[in-house]
């Protein structure tokens, strides 16, 4: 179990053109790396082959939608998400969008995309040790 043998765990994402990326992660002692691997491959297996609970996806949602209206409460901020919508060609009425279809998102959805691109063989690892 990844909580276990992990002081932290957590995952962020990087769009880009191409590719952009989804990074899982977590924080362990040297002598947990293998299992901490171990766990965190394994709940990623799980994102790729059963449901989230309600209770995850409602928790999910809700923390999405108060980061990103936290985040974007400076001028600085919303200027720079409304600049990237339409450097990446979706349009400055993109951004507005964004807690729209975050409550749109079903476990069936989350399933679907975890199976399209939370693959091993698309995957890499990497260890920082001390």
């Amino acid at each position: 179990m990844l909580f276990r043998s992990a002081y932290y765990v957590g995952s962020f994402s990087h769009e880009g053109f191409d590719p952009g990326m989804y990074v899982f992660y977590a924080g362990t002692i040297p002598q947990k790396i293998t299992e901490a691997k171990q766990a965190l491959f394994e709940e990623i297996r799980l994102l790729r082959h059963a449901f989230v609970s309600n209770a995850e996806l409602d928790l999910a949602k809700n923390n999405l939608i108060g980061k990103h209206r936290i985040t974007h409460q400076s001028n600085k901020s919303l200027c720079f998400s409304l600049g990237m919508s339409e450097l990446y060609g979706l349009g400055y009425k993109n951004f507005y969008e964004y807690e729209r279809r975050i409550k749109a998102v079903t476990k069936e959805s989350i399933k679907e995309i975890a199976q399209k691109y939370f693959r091993k063989s698309a995957s890499s690892t990497v260890i920082v040790k001390p």
